[in-house]
C-alpha cells in the first residue's frame, strides 16, 4: 500500500488496530498482569497483519502469499504466550521449566523451518 500512494488505508488500518490493543490491555491486564499486555499486543499485531492482508488482495487487487501459507505460523506464534504464561505459573523447578520452554521453542522453530522447506521444495517444481 505503501508504494501505491495508499498510505490512508494503513493508517486507518493501524489506528484500528492500536485502539483494539488499547482494549483488550484495558479489559485483561488488571487481571493478568504483563503476560496480558505482551500477548493482547500480539493478538492486535496478527489484526493488523490480517486487515493489511485484506487491504491488499481485495481493495488494492495486488497478488499477495495465499493466507494458508502464513495463517498457521501466525496461529503457532500466538499458541506460545499461554502456553508460556502457564508454565511460568505453575509450580515447576526452574530447570524443569526451562527444559520445557526450551523444547517448546525447538518444537516450533522445527515445525516452522520444515514448512518453509516444503513450501520451497513447491516453489522449485
Amino acid at each position: 500500500a505503501l508504494y501505491k500512494k495508499k498510505t490512508l488505508l494503513v493508517s486507518i488500518n493501524s489506528l484500528i488496530a492500536g485502539i483494539l490493543n488499547i482494549i483488550l490491555n484495558y479489559i485483561f491486564i488488571p487481571k493478568y498482569g504483563i503476560f496480558a499486555a505482551a500477548f493482547t499486543t500480539m493478538v492486535s499485531f496478527f489484526f493488523l497483519a490480517i486487515l493489511h492482508y485484506i487491504n491488499a488482495r481485495f481493495i488494492l487487487k495486488e497478488e499477495v502469499i495465499p493466507i494458508k501459507i502464513f495463517l498457521p505460523g501466525l496461529l503457532l506464534v500466538l499458541l506460545t504466550l499461554p502456553v508460556f504464561y502457564l508454565l511460568n505459573n505453575i509450580n515447576l523447578p526452574y530447570f524443569f521449566s526451562l527444559f520445557v520452554k526450551i523444547s517448546f521453542f525447538l518444537i516450533i522453530m522445527f515445525i516452522f523451518f520444515k514448512r518453509s522447506n516444503n513450501l520451497s521444495m513447491a516453489e522449485r517444481k
